[in-house]
């Protein structure tokens, strides 16, 4: 499934977008309120200026090992590497705030 902006979505302003950025500087801690999944994905952002960095956390990758005629893979769980984007904030018609171009938000816990 690809997740995609809403087409009602519209751009925040720039003073909106300064008064975002201002609450939302800091170190963050990332909660998964979906309940326990095989890895997790992040467990960190950092907020500095107009961008984000998300680290810690882990993801499944393979070890793949044997011959080229015999290859098999073994799922092993890899740490995550940090991953930096920038922010491009979004209203949408229900009054919800977007992060980027695919629709991503933040609940409030």
């Amino acid at each position: 499934m690809v997740r995609e902006l809403p087409r009602s979505s519209v751009p925040l302003s720039d003073d909106e977008v300064k008064d975002l950025l201002k609450q939302l500087e800091g170190s963050w801690k990332i909660i998964d309120y979906k309940g326990k999944t095989k890895f997790t994905w992040y467990q960190e952002v950092m907020v500095t200026d107009d961008s984000f960095v998300l680290s810690g956390g882990t993801h499944v990758g393979y070890k793949i090992s044997g011959s080229l005629h015999t290859p098999s893979a073994e799922e092993v769980v890899m740490p995550n590497r940090p991953f930096k984007e920038q922010f491009h904030f979004f209203r949408g018609s229900n009054r919800e705030i977007y992060f980027d171009y695919t629709g991503k938000n933040v609940h409030e816990a």
